[in-house]
């Protein structure tokens, strides 16, 4: 099961084995990466407006 770890700024923290398969790139590469850099220009606006959505109280 691939799995990352990603900060609240967006920053991916850790990522493991499968992660790394699935998206292509080592593990040393993704620790410099922001969620951004890997996700489709589609779905980028709607990532981040996800991410930052989590620090909110439930309305």
């Amino acid at each position: 099961m691939a799995m990352a770890l990603v900060s609240p700024t967006g920053d991916l923290v850790t990522v493991n084995a499968s992660f790394c398969v699935m998206v292509g790139y080592d593990a040393d590469v993704l620790q410099t990466m922001h969620i951004r850099d890997i996700t489709h220009p589609d779905d980028v606006q709607n990532s981040l407006e996800l991410m930052q959505s989590l620090g909110r109280p439930a309305a």
